[in-house]
Formats: structure tokens, sequence, C-alpha cells
């Protein structure tokens, strides 16, 4: 009929189904099923709302462990809020084993430019050739722009200091001006050979070569 008795008696039926509905969804997703829509009984389903945001981070749960899995660890995870337990320790998995891959990266790197060096380094050499070989890989390996070899040479005189002498280079341009020989301790070159350490400088394109 069409009195208020029926009305009630639809209304009743609609919220029966609305509620199956959403106790089949919230079954798929106790049972990993995110693949289900949700379908919202109005704009004001609150609860359907709720479940549909459930099921969208869900989601991307499952992407970011995926990827995760197949060794990408480039996405960042949202962290939803304070209390999100699950994206805080997925960010965090996501962060350390990024950092762990990179890591083992550099090694791998280390490892092989010191098996490639060492077979430059094999042989019977004379020393010019040998120093050759030697800066020309380490500058690309490197992947520099400009490599030196300098070698540490005593006079004949016995009063005079050693210095260092370049006896080899890679896409080096010498200039006027510019020494090709340094005393210990002299400039950063002598600098570096006087204390043995390695000393790291950033300088624009036009200032190398000077250096």
């Amino acid at each position: 009929s069409q009195d208020e008795i029926a009305e009630m008696i639809r209304s009743v039926h609609l919220l029966k189904g609305g509620i199956k509905a959403t106790i089949v969804q919230a079954k798929a997703i106790t049972t990993g099923d995110y693949s289900t829509e949700v379908k919202l009984l109005s704009d004001d389903d609150q609860l359907g709302l709720a479940l549909s945001s459930m099921i969208s981070i869900l989601r991307e749960v499952v992407q970011q462990a995926n990827a995760i899995a197949v060794g990408d660890y480039s996405k960042e995870v949202t962290i939803l809020s304070q209390q999100d337990q699950l994206g805080q320790a997925l960010s965090h998995m996501t962060r350390r084993l990024r950092e762990m891959t990179a890591k083992q990266a550099e090694q791998d790197w280390l490892k092989a430019g010191l098996a490639q060096l060492n077979e430059r380094l094999s042989g019977d050499q004379e020393v010019i050739p040998l120093t050759k070989n030697i800066i020309s890989f380490l500058t690309t390996y490197l992947e520099a722009k400009v490599g030196l070899f300098y070698l540490l040479k005593q006079t004949e005189d016995v009063d005079a200091k050693p210095y260092l002498q370049a006896v080899a280079s890679y896409a080096y341009v010498p200039r006027g001006g510019v020494p090709d020989q340094f005393l210990l301790g002299e400039g950063l070159i002598g600098e570096a050979a006087l204390t043995r350490q390695v000393i790291t400088y950033s300088h624009s394109p036009e200032e190398y070569t000077y250096i």
C-alpha cells in the first residue's frame, strides 16, 4: 500500500539492505579483499564513507608492500596521523631498505672499481705508462672532469727538498703560469701529499685547471 506503514516497511528494507552490504564489505576487508567498491547509500552515509576511506588506505598499503617486495623503495608512505602505526612501520621499513640498498650499491661500486684498477696495474709496465693507465681509469670511473698524476721525486742534491712532479694526466690542458711541480705542503696538491689526507674541494669548472 501507499500509507505510512508501507513507507516505514520500505525504509526498513532499505536499511536492512544497506547493513547487509556493509557487512559483506567489512567481511571482505577482514579477509584481505580490498577490491570491492563501497556503494554509498547517500552523501551522508558516514559508515560507507569510512569503509571506502579504509579500503583506499589499505590499497595504498598493499601497493607499498608490493613495491618493497620487488625492490622499489622510491615511494614515500603517507603517514595519516601520529597514531598511524602501520604507516609509520612501513615508512621506517622503506627508509631502512633504501639506506641498505644504497650502501650495498656503494660497496659493489667500490669492489668493482678496485677489481678493474687491479687489472690496470697487472703486468710488467714502465712507470709513465702505468701512471697514465691509472689516472685515465680513475678519472673516468669517478666521473671526474680532469685527472693529474704526480710522483714524488728527489734530486741528486741531498740538500734539495723532494717535490711532486706531474707525470701523467687525463683531459688536462696546461695553462701558462700553472706549475707542474709542487713542494710538499705547497698548494692543495702539496698539502694532500704532505698530510696524506684526501682534500675535497667544490669549485666551478673555470677553476679546476688552475688548481
